[in-house]
């Protein structure tokens, strides 16, 4: 019998009672047994979870219903002035800042911004309730179902935004405390009427899609009850 004489396994061989009882090397890159759960995080099983603290048959009673301790959207609190700029032009914040006054019109949430592509820009003034001062969190909830950026008055830009409902949603500016102990705030808010990516998705852009100014309120949330979403 040579040594490169193949041998046949026994009858009673099993493939996988033979790998089994193979020693495998421990490595210290790789842990041998899993002490946590191991599942797999699903982003739409999330969010449909997430769904049923603030909506379904028990939204009278679940966490919607305590987001927020106070909301102020009337003129006393809020103030908005809007200019939208000809055609589909971009204009720099100086050139929008150099406008006269009566340019400037009066407006409230719920307008109608676009068609698709244009520019406009919004003089935000707010008065900060004295009684919202020992809140954890005050915050002004803009939401114009498009992209905008909000600046200070002399330029400075603060904060973008991405209104609607989908996952890049983004609404929320949260008021400086300098700005509370001073009891008002003014910014300025540049609002494009485009998403994040675009007009639509794969297909041709709609050129005249316009969106609505869904909100426009001082708000005060339940950080507790956000804390639990």
């Amino acid at each position: 019998m040579g040594g490169d004489e193949q041998q046949s396994p026994p009858a009673n061989f099993s493939a996988s009672q033979n790998l089994n009882s193979v020693p495998m090397a421990a490595s210290s890159s790789y842990s041998e047994t899993n002490f946590t759960s191991g599942s797999k995080w699903i982003k739409s099983l999330t969010k449909d979870r997430l769904g049923q603290f603030v909506g379904g048959h028990f939204n009278q009673v679940n966490l919607g219903v305590v987001l927020f301790h106070e909301r102020k959207d009337d003129e006393k609190h809020v103030q908005m002035k809007i200019w939208s700029a000809p055609g589909k032009e971009k204009p720099s914040f100086d050139d929008v800042m150099k406008l006269e006054e009566k340019e400037w019109k009066k407006v409230a949430k719920g307008m109608r911004i676009g068609p698709s592509w244009t520019n406009h820009w919004f003089k935000v003034h707010l008065n900060i309730p004295c009684a919202w001062y020992d809140y954890e969190r005050i915050q002004l909830e803009f939401d114009p179902g498009c992209e905008a950026m909000i600046f200070e008055t002399d330029g400075t830009p603060l904060q973008g935004i991405t209104g609607g409902y989908d996952g890049d949603r983004r609404v929320d500016f949260i008021i400086p405390l300098d700005a509370r102990i001073k009891g008002s705030l003014d910014i300025v808010i540049e609002v494009s009427a485009n998403g994040m990516f675009g007009i639509s998705g794969v297909g041709p852009p709609d050129p005249n899609r316009y969106f609505s100014l869904a909100s426009a309120d001082l708000v005060v949330p339940n950080q507790e009850a956000w804390r639990l979403m």
